[in-house]
């Protein structure tokens, strides 16, 4: 026994009993008979490790077959070309926000996504069997993008990302500071948080031959300018376990409109099922058999239990703001002496 396995929450200790120990290098019961079941749960642990240790993963190899691919890529054209859904949200980025319950084809691969062992296995190894669906989101970074600084999203949260993009490099793309997910919500307080200086240090998101990936969205993160000339797109898929809760973004009629094969899409998006109505507008996410358990995603909050892991990166941030701090006073202050000579 490792002393990183020690210091792992108990959910990410099951994940490790059932994908990890279930090889055929283990002994005993936790053999499993064939190559192909080995395979998956190693992926899947993988996936869940390196979310675990860095708060991002990439996978291995194509979730999609080229044909959906494709299909998809040209639908979020279509429907970005048309303006459907779509507003800046995120830094002068553009995002079309509604993708389902328009083309049936669209719905059975969001479905098919949904349900794959891979995508399922992370799932519900993070969040526990128990999760909703907050958006299915189109993002474009295009031509001149500043970028968007360092920050973290909501509690609880997790992203599932699908690469639309044919060109795989650093620009327009989403960054990460690797481990930060360890730390407190501390990253609107920082200096440097601006993308010219905080995605200098944040390593981007490159699929490689994978065309998914997963964020853990209290993980620092950014998105790096685009100053390449190309267009970059990419679907996000926000999901919350048991123990969080949301602002519903889906319309009933969008939710109704979806193709009734694809239910595991259906139930995952729609907020009047397993969730509880807040006064706030938001619906919390409850679990199905009533228990109130606290998967990796929820107790990834508690940042104390990850005080002595999370020293590293805390010196490394912490050094970078006692570079940035003080330039940043001595800056207001250069500022403000230049105002009062202006007006004298």
């Amino acid at each position: 026994m490792t002393c990183v396995a020690q210091t792992r929450p108990a959910s990410v200790w099951l994940v490790e009993e059932q994908y990890i120990k279930e090889s055929p290098h283990s002994p005993g019961k936790f053999a499993m008979n064939t190559y192909a079941q080995n395979d998956e749960k190693q992926r899947v642990a993988e996936l869940v490790d390196g979310l675990a240790t860095l708060g991002f993963a990439v996978g291995r190899k194509p979730l999609m077959s080229v044909e959906d691919l494709n299909y998809l890529r040209e639908f979020v054209d279509r429907i970005y070309e048309a303006r459907i859904g779509e507003h800046d949200v995120s830094s002068s980025t553009p995002v079309v926000e509604r993708l389902i319950g328009i083309d049936a084809r669209v719905d059975r691969i969001f479905d098919s996504v949904l349900r794959d062992p891979t995508i399922r296995g992370v799932l519900e190894a993070i969040h526990g069997p128990d999760y909703k669906i907050w958006e299915i989101s189109a993002r474009y970074s295009i031509d001149g993008d500043p970028g968007l600084g360092i920050h973290q999203d909501a509690f609880g949260q997790m992203n599932l990302a699908l690469n639309l993009s044919e060109l795989d490099d650093d620009c327009g793309v989403t960054s990460f500071i690797p481990r930060s997910h360890m730390l407190y919500r501390w990253s609107h307080r920082v200096s440097w948080a601006r993308p010219s200086i905080g995605n200098r240090i944040a390593v981007p998101l490159r699929f490689g031959h994978s065309d998914f990936a997963f964020f853990l969205n209290k993980t620092w993160h950014g998105r790096t300018r685009n100053k390449g000339g190309t267009v970059k797109k990419i679907i996000l898929i926000g999901t919350f376990p048991a123990g969080a809760k949301y602002l519903p973004k889906f319309e009933e009629k969008e939710i109704e409109s979806i193709d009734p094969a694809c239910v595991e899409l259906r139930r995952l998006v729609d907020f009047r099922v397993d969730t509880q109505r807040l006064e706030s507008g938001e619906v919390s996410v409850v679990a199905r058999d009533g228990t109130q358990g606290k998967p990796f995603s929820i107790e990834l909050e508690d940042s104390k239990r990850y005080l002595f892991r999370s020293l590293p990166i805390f010196s490394k941030l912490a050094a970078m703001e006692l570079i940035f701090r003080p330039a940043r006073w001595a800056n207001r202050v250069l500022k403000a002496l230049r105002l009062r000579q202006s007006a004298a």
